[in-house]
């Protein structure tokens, strides 16, 4: 049985499938016999009295609290959950259930939950996790080299949190913003970016993903190898929203609608930036200026009564802000002025 689901079934974030999945494993002579063998190694370093197991039991029935999840799947799903919860609770699965108990919830809730009123400090074995944040400033962008030698590109505004050393089980990052993830393939641990409202999962690939505080677009998009992405629900965890994506795709996201189109894309588009390329399609004036502000941390005043009506396409390459001024001089017809991160569009 997957680890992940397991840990999701113990901790009540498990989805109905993942209920119906980890109920029909249980159920099943594999399962019984490996939740045995868990509990057999987990008795020679932890010796509860049955008091304790009792309430640990207890604790984790309140907290997955089966019914609920079972009555947001379907009637199907529903029906087979209630006939396995039914058998299990008068057959050998009883035992099964109070091994996989016991063993389970000291392993995922005896730091969330007070049912240790008398434990021995000697019975807790904790490990810290040491997290690391990078952050970058307007007009700034970082390249990051993470332990298990994957490499990430911040782009301007953004922030990203991931762990001093990766799990055994699994690689995890937390990001604010955007950024260039260029991933070292492990089929054993999965890579997953965490963001406010996506979840993104790969093996092994490079991809951007971006979601902006206050913006309530996002964008996941891959440039080689194969990516999943899911749009979350912020107060139950549970995916509303999954599509797979492959070099060249993109998912667009509608936090606010819980919407998401899937479409092809250019690279200039989406990863010229981490290439120190700025690119503009069709960019309006405005757009242009916008752009500029972040990418170079500077502010732009332009006169009311100034028109540039005319869109723009075309990209600048390791050029400083001067250099694209003067491009841009020529093609809207302005004069300029800069004044340290301050800068005046002056009509000819």
């Amino acid at each position: 049985m997957n680890s992940d689901i397991l840990k999701k079934f113990f901790s009540g974030k498990a989805n109905p499938d993942e209920v119906h999945q980890i109920l029909i494993w249980i159920n099943s002579p594999e399962g019984q016999k490996e939740m045995e063998q868990l509990m057999e190694d987990f008795q020679d370093e932890i010796d509860l009295d049955e008091h304790t197991s009792e309430r640990i039991k207890e604790s984790v029935f309140e907290k997955i609290n089966l019914p609920n999840l079972a009555e947001e799947n379907d009637s199907r799903k529903v029906d087979d959950i209630a006939k396995i919860s039914k058998r299990g609770r008068n057959s050998g699965l009883k035992i099964a259930i109070a091994a996989c108990f016991t063993f389970c919830a000291l392993w995922f809730f005896s730091s969330k939950m007070n049912v240790f009123e008398n434990k021995v400090e000697d019975k807790q074995v904790s490990q810290a996790v040491n997290f690391i944040e990078r952050s970058v400033s307007k007009g700034q962008k970082l390249k990051i080299k993470l332990g298990d030698g994957s490499e990430v590109h911040l782009n301007t505004e953004s922030s990203i949190r991931f762990p001093e050393k990766f799990s055994s089980d699994q690689r995890e990052v937390f990001l604010e913003g955007e950024a260039f993830f260029d991933v070292k393939p492990d089929p054993n641990r999965p890579f997953i970016v965490h963001t406010k409202s996506l979840q993104t999962r790969v093996l092994g690939t490079s991809f951007t993903v971006k979601e902006i505080e206050g913006n309530p677009a996002g964008l996941v998009a891959v440039l080689t190898g194969k990516v999943q992405v899911s749009i979350q629900d912020a107060a139950t965890g549970f995916d509303v929203r999954k599509v797979d994506l492959e070099p060249m795709d993109a998912a667009s996201f509608d936090f606010k609608n819980k919407s998401m189109l899937k479409k092809r894309i250019d690279y200039d588009d989406v990863f010229a930036w981490k290439d120190n390329v700025i690119s503009f399609k069709n960019a309006t004036f405005q757009e242009i200026i916008s752009r500029l502000e972040t990418w170079y941390g500077v502010e732009f005043s332009i006169p009311k009564n100034f028109n540039a009506e005319k869109d723009y396409s075309g990209k600048f390459e390791n050029q400083t802000l001067e250099e694209v001024l003067i491009g841009l001089s020529f093609i809207y017809d302005f004069n300029y002025k800069i004044e340290k991160n301050r800068i005046a569009i002056l009509k000819n």
